[in-house]
């Protein structure tokens, strides 16, 4: 089992920042490599939803349960279908209030490669070689994320400012 952490500070609210990230059906135009997310089963509480995601180039698609804690700003997640190379993966969104107008946001990962069946994993990686694309595509994707969230969530801050003061 693998684990990785990865931050960002935000120049917005935490509100905001939490709003955009429990809105699961909006990572289709936020992430660049997200192609599609199905809200398959939601309430207040938490969502389940279908991620079609192009990782190094080829779109693959799994099931995550998503439960939201409004009041301590967390998005706890964890796949129930998972893509072939992986066994288990799940962490969490937390969002902590630095100032008024800022938000450090944290993305963790726990995640397992899947077992080799006779000495391949999916049918066609090493073991290793399964390890290390799948540790690269969480650091990746993960610091992509951070980054296009930083620059989006900081866009919509400074609207909902200026039409605040109009």
């Amino acid at each position: 089992m693998f684990h990785t952490e990865h931050c960002v500070t935000i120049d917005a609210p935490i509100q905001l920042v939490y709003d955009v990230l429990a809105d699961v059906e909006g990572y289709a135009t936020l992430f660049p490599y997200t192609q599609a997310v199905t809200l398959l089963e939601s309430s207040p509480d938490y969502q389940i939803a279908r991620f079609q995601v192009d990782v190094s180039g080829k779109v693959q698609s799994w099931t995550s349960r998503r439960d939201l804690d409004n009041t301590h700003r967390i998005i706890y997640y964890k796949q129930l279908q998972t893509a072939p190379l992986v066994e288990s993966m799940g962490g969490e969104w937390r969002c902590y209030s630095l100032r008024e107008t800022q938000t450090q946001l944290v993305i963790t990962h726990d995640f397992a490669v899947r077992a080799a069946v006779d000495g391949l994993v999916a049918g066609q990686f090493t073991p290793e070689k399964a390890e290390e694309m799948l540790r690269s595509a969480v650091e990746r994707n993960s610091t992509t994320e951070l980054e296009v969230l930083k620059q989006e969530i900081g866009k919509r801050a400074l609207a909902l400012a200026a039409s605040s003061q109009a």
